[in-house]
């Protein structure tokens, strides 16, 4: 399973929203630490006008997430296909809602959406459809590596999203960010439960192992509280 996992590791690593073509450019923005969490079921509450523009970075970050949650949507389609297991479908209809929920904030900002054609398996960034094809094919080598490959995308998912709710200052954004990492907590938890229960393991790649254990330890109903704390001691306030 090391193994498995550094060669994984690999193949994202590039793909990291930290350094992707030098698009999001690392700010963090002074905020309320205060705001309450609103409801998974509310993914974005996108009626009120636009008041103001973003900057390149949060574009960029909206953009990269459209995709970002598409590929997770596309791999664990293919794995749920090739392995014949529910957990897989069920996540990825679940990532088919985080899709359309940044899509309302492309069209409220009159951002030209890049999955329009929304073929699967294909992606207009190109780190992407790489980084899709190379864990499509990790994953089809036994249902452990496809559960590991799902684990690392949630990974690489909660990291990307922690930096960029800190990188802008935009309630709408914020408010789907943060539904969408809770999300991602809720789906990470899965796939390591089932890597445990077959006996496999699962170190953190991208967050920090306390965060992951932090997250793997609490329940359902705790999830949003433990990853604010763990938001807290990074220095990234939860909203």
């Amino acid at each position: 399973m090391k193994q498995l996992m550094s060669m994984l590791v690999l193949g994202v690593f590039a793909v990291s929203m930290l350094t992707a073509n030098g698009q999001l450019e690392q700010q963090r923005m002074p905020q309320p630490a205060d705001r309450p969490i609103r409801s998974q079921d509310a993914l974005c509450d996108c009626e009120d006008p636009v008041i103001q523009e973003l900057e390149d970075h949060e574009t960029a970050g909206l953009l990269l997430m459209r995709e970002e949650e598409k590929l997770a949507r596309d791999v664990y389609t293919k794995l749920g296909e090739l392995w014949n297991d529910r957990l897989f479908f069920t996540i990825a209809a679940s990532e088919s809602r985080h899709m359309e929920a940044v899509k309302h904030l492309l069209d409220r900002y009159g951002i030209e959406d890049p999955a329009a054609d929304d073929v699967p398996g294909v992606f207009r960034n190109q780190e992407l459809q790489h980084l899709y094809d190379t864990l499509v094919q990790r994953g089809s080598e036994s249902l452990e590596a496809a559960l590991a490959v799902g684990a690392l995308v949630e990974d690489l998912d909660i990291k990307d999203l922690q930096d960029l709710i800190s990188a802008t200052d935009k309630e709408d954004i914020i408010r789907v960010y943060e539904n969408l990492m809770h999300g991602s907590i809720r789906h990470i938890q899965s796939f390591i439960g089932r890597l445990n229960a077959l006996g496999e393991t699962y170190e953190a790649q991208f967050i920090t192992q306390e965060e992951l254990d932090t997250f793997i330890d609490q329940s359902r109903e705790d999830v949003r509280e433990a990853a604010g704390g763990n938001m807290q001691r990074r220095g990234m306030p939860w909203r």
